[in-house]
């Protein structure tokens, strides 16, 4: 073979660093299995963690982006993984560890940039309607430390002020790492990748059955059970903590992946999140929550509002509103239909219980408009009403932080729409696209958390923080 032959094939020969890298991942593949029969699959995982946790904080330091997107895949396996496992330490706190890793190396590579190369805007993630909202929240939420009523103990107080910092976090990496529309571009491809993986477990577990493990975890707490079988069937939740999660977020990846099916004008592109839509509402449906039900028609219009303009999506809303009409009138029957169609029954007794229960907790919050402090909320719903939860992340903020938090809560959101829309028209091409998508499921999220605790659910709260963060660098793009 010619030597222009022997160029071709030169990087199938090992260097010495590769061969003594491959013989280091041998010999602790070898260790682990010993150590694990030996010692119990417990330390074999926790070894293993700490071998892991050495590669991440590396990359993460030394690439931001790379440990931005291993944050999101832990967040979303977080749950699956306490189910398969269990573990010494909360597992929540490497969430935590990975946000503040990202964050160190975000401000490190700002460190050591030269000033000629450095962007305008370095520090004006927070400089915004939406930046001192959440400022100001921060600071709320430091205050309500000293607001601790005796509903929950000081370290609860602690882990609910922790998940506040962490979701800041979130925001200003978030806005630092995707600086271009092409970054944003590959943020939206990562989600989609997940949500895909969430949406096929989903299905797996409706159509293939629950493991073994699945089974131990849902049979473990008898209000699980109460609340999990529904109507003769199992409310699947896939990969994340429980049904509403799992449910809400592919509500929020169908309307995501319809809005970008309808404004991008690539055919492929057209087909691919059309059929993601599709999978990920029907892996919704099997969810059996009413709120993710409820989203679909709230973003998808959202949306339409948005593009009035467009003859096309006058056209496509027709065709979407009729199809909803045949889905919700038609002939279909069965547990899963039963319960889509009780979302649009305002005299089922669920939802009349449900909202005498916000009644009440309503009555409480005018009684202590300063707030009960951080994580008090669920205390407190058990103490005045039969279950331990609230049923509106509005009224989970105005119990823990009073008032005065919803205001600056519904001030952030009302930001963030209003911040969305004008940029959408300002905005053109992809750009637009991605922005008319993200503001839309952003809406049915803010909707969704009349009856469900949105802001306080992972990877929701990943989401928001993320899309807080990328609306805010759409509306100041040239």
């Amino acid at each position: 073979m010619n030597g222009h032959g022997n160029n071709q094939f030169t990087f199938l020969t090992p260097r010495s660093g590769d061969v003594w890298l491959f013989a280091f991942l041998a010999a602790f593949s070898v260790g682990i299995s010993i150590l694990t029969s030996e010692a119990g699959l417990v330390v074999g995982a926790v070894l293993f963690l700490a071998f892991v946790s050495v590669f991440l904080v590396a990359f993460s330091l030394t690439k931001p982006i790379i440990g931005f997107y291993v944050l999101y895949i832990f967040t979303f396996v977080l749950f699956y993984i306490e189910r398969l496992v269990t573990l010494p330490v909360p597992i929540g706190i490497f969430v935590d560890v990975l946000a503040w890793l990202v964050y160190i190396a975000v401000i490190l590579r700002n460190k050591f940039t030269p000033t000629a190369l450095r962007t305008s805007d370095e520090t004006s993630a927070f400089k915004s309607f939406m930046g001192y909202m959440i400022i100001f929240t921060l600071a709320l939420d430091f205050l309500q430390l000293f607001n601790v009523h005796g509903y929950v103990g000081f370290d609860r107080v602690l882990a609910t002020f922790r998940e506040s910092i962490y979701l800041i976090l979130l925001f200003f990496v978030t806005y630092k790492i995707f600086n271009t529309s092409k970054l944003a571009l590959n943020y939206l491809y990562m989600l989609m990748a997940l949500m895909t993986v969430v949406a096929v477990y989903g299905l797996f577990q409706e159509f293939a059955g629950l493991r073994d493990f699945e089974w131990t975890w849902l049979r473990a707490d008898p209000r699980r059970w109460e609340l999990y079988y529904i109507w003769g069937r199992i409310r699947k939740w896939s990969i994340l903590s429980d049904p509403s999660a799992y449910g809400m977020l592919m509500a929020f990846g169908g309307i995501v992946a319809f809005a970008l099916a309808i404004g991008h004008k690539a055919t492929r592109f057209r087909l691919g999140m059309l059929f993601l839509s599709i999978l990920f509402l029907l892996a919704m449906s099997y969810s059996g929550t009413r709120t993710a039900y409820g989203m679909v028609p709230l973003g998808v219009a959202m949306y339409f509002f948005l593009t009035i303009y467009n003859p096309k999506t006058l056209a496509v809303s027709l065709v979407t509103a009729l199809v909803f009409i045949v889905l919700i009138f038609g002939p279909f029957y069965g547990p899963t239909m039963h319960r889509i169609r009780s979302t649009f029954n305002k005299d089922d007794p669920s939802m009349a219980f449900r909202d005498a229960k916000r009644k009440a907790l309503q009555n409480y919050v005018f009684s202590k408009p300063q707030g009960t402090g951080l994580g008090a909320a669920n205390s407190v719903a058990k103490r005045l009403t039969v279950t331990g939860d609230t049923d509106n992340g509005y009224l989970r903020t105005a119990i823990d932080k009073g008032i005065l938090g919803l205001v600056l809560q519904l001030a952030l959101y009302a930001g963030v729409m209003i911040t969305g829309t004008v940029t959408f028209y300002r905005l053109e091409g992809v750009d637009r696209v991605v922005c008319g998508a993200l503001l839309s499921g952003f809406f049915a999220l803010s909707f969704a958390n009349f009856y469900q605790d949105v802001a306080d659910q992972k990877p929701l709260n990943l989401i928001l923080a993320s899309i807080f963060a990328l609306i805010l660098r759409y509306s100041r793009k040239n």
